[in-house]
């Protein structure tokens, strides 16, 4: 489930349904449709949801492995369920809904790309959120895998998706400060967490955030 303040209408939400954000469903098998990731990401900002193993889904793999319609809906109710306490259905005045840069991803039951994905050149990427797992678009399990999309370009352009993140070397070429306010703020992955950038940058300048030290 989303904290209450993962989505709704309104700059004070992570995720602001007034604004165009990018979302993406992730089918997890193990023989079987066991679970599904629901990420909505947002200025290099993002919010999943999981399934959990789910006996419902499971279901219905062999509907999907003998091939479905893809399809959309929008509807409304007067349920709270669904609109969750952020705006009753006949007053939210939301008279337009827009799908855009649609793309579907198949593969078998256990997909196995081509070639290695190769890791990005520091300073080629942009990177926002974690991914809802270390398998995600181009990570390959074994990495910190964030949404990311070229510098040049935005947040939801059409090379956004989820990379591995390259780490820096522990001391190399990083002044460091104070510590963070968690072991996993930004870069840190349950490591000694510290404010840092650049050392030839400012302790504010754009490259400056927590990472192992």
């Amino acid at each position: 489930m989303l904290a209450y303040s993962d989505y709704g209408p309104g700059d004070n939400y992570k995720i602001n349904t007034l604004k165009t954000y990018h979302g993406k469903i992730d089918f997890h098998n193990n023989g079987q449709f066991d679970s599904f990731t629901v990420t909505y990401s947002q200025d290099g900002k993002s919010v999943s949801m999981n399934t959990g193993d789910c006996e419902e889904t499971k279901k219905m793999t062999d509907d999907i492995r003998n091939g479905m319609a893809f399809a959309f809906s929008s509807w409304e109710t007067m349920d709270n369920w669904l609109w969750g306490d952020r705006c009753q259905a006949s007053s939210c005045n939301s008279h337009n809904l827009f799908f855009m840069n649609i793309n579907v991803v198949t593969g078998g039951d256990s997909p196995q790309p081509p070639n290695p994905p190769n890791p990005p050149t520091p300073g080629d990427y942009v990177y926002g959120d974690s991914c809802a797992n270390k398998s995600s678009d181009d990570c390959d399990g074994s990495c910190d895998c964030f949404w990311s999309w070229p510098s040049s370009e935005s947040w939801d352009g059409p090379d956004a998706h989820c990379r591995c993140k390259s780490s820096p070397t522990p001391g190399g070429n990083f002044s460091y400060g104070d510590t963070c306010s968690t072991p996993y703020d930004d870069d840190c992955t349950g490591c000694n967490c510290h404010w840092s950038w650049p050392s030839n940058e400012s302790w504010d300048g754009p490259d400056a955030h927590c990472r192992c030290m």
